[in-house]
């Protein structure tokens, strides 16, 4: 059996945006809405009005015109408010359903489900 080198969610994430520009929703609580607007230094509302739509079962973020997250960056994928990212973002795709689509796009995903070292 391989020992798998230690790897970090950042280290397979970097330089990939698929979760934040492709998958379209990224639920919210008031936690995570609350931890945004100190971040960004606003009020529960006004971040609730500005970054945030109910999608007739829950909170979101909204998306940009292309489709990715509100706060992801699209010219150097990375997070906008990544210090503070709701915990959907933090736990995937730990806690996300991991389908074959998402395997195939996805290195993290690959390297939880033990078909990837990482490298």
């Amino acid at each position: 059996m391989a020992i798998k080198p230690n790897v970090t969610g950042g280290d397979l994430c970097e330089g990939c945006d698929f979760c934040c520009s492709s998958l379209g929703v990224c639920p919210v609580n008031e936690n995570d809405i609350s931890k945004i607007g100190r971040f960004l230094h606003k009020k529960y509302d006004a971040v609730k009005e500005e970054f945030v739509i109910f999608d007739g079962v829950g909170l979101i973020l909204k998306s940009q015109s292309n489709g990715a997250c509100v706060f992801l960056n699209n010219l150097t994928k990375k997070c906008l408010i990544y210090a503070c990212r709701p915990q959907a973002c933090q736990t995937f795709p730990e806690k996300a359903k991991i389908t074959f689509s998402l395997l195939k796009k996805c290195r993290l995903a690959r390297y939880i489900s033990n078909l990837d070292t990482g490298e």
